[in-house]
């Protein structure tokens, strides 16, 4: 059973499991550092609370801590607007991001979905 805040996203297009819960994040799309909320985060991309003008395309960068991790450094990468929910957010897809970090947020993913064992 899935913890809560957490789904499998199967009646569109993404077929990663997404984590609904908010986290902290700064990103940038040529302007200073802005902080805003991330939605929903997989392994492929995050929903990014923002009313920030973006557009589709736009690429941004972004600095992250995974709630629980904080031992572990910060993960930043690159990642492209694909989507758009006007005064709402903007779906970012991960571009390029090493293979070590994919792993970390795809094993935190699975962790807060399927929980620990106790």
């Amino acid at each position: 059973m899935a913890a809560a805040g957490a789904h499998a996203m199967s009646s569109d297009k993404r077929k990663a499991v997404r984590i609904t819960r908010p986290i902290e994040v700064l990103y940038s799309a040529d302007c200073p550092p802005i902080r805003a909320t991330i939605a929903d985060l997989s392994d492929k991309g995050m929903f990014l609370d923002t009313q920030h003008s973006l557009h589709v395309g736009d690429v941004i960068t972004f600095d992250l801590q995974l709630p629980g991790q904080e031992d572990q450094p910060n993960i930043q990468g690159h990642g492209r607007v694909v989507w758009i929910e006007p005064l709402v957010g903007v779906g970012i897809q991960f571009l390029d991001l090493d293979q070590s970090v994919s792993d970390r947020i795809r094993f935190w993913v699975a962790t807060e979905f399927f929980g620990t064992a106790d």
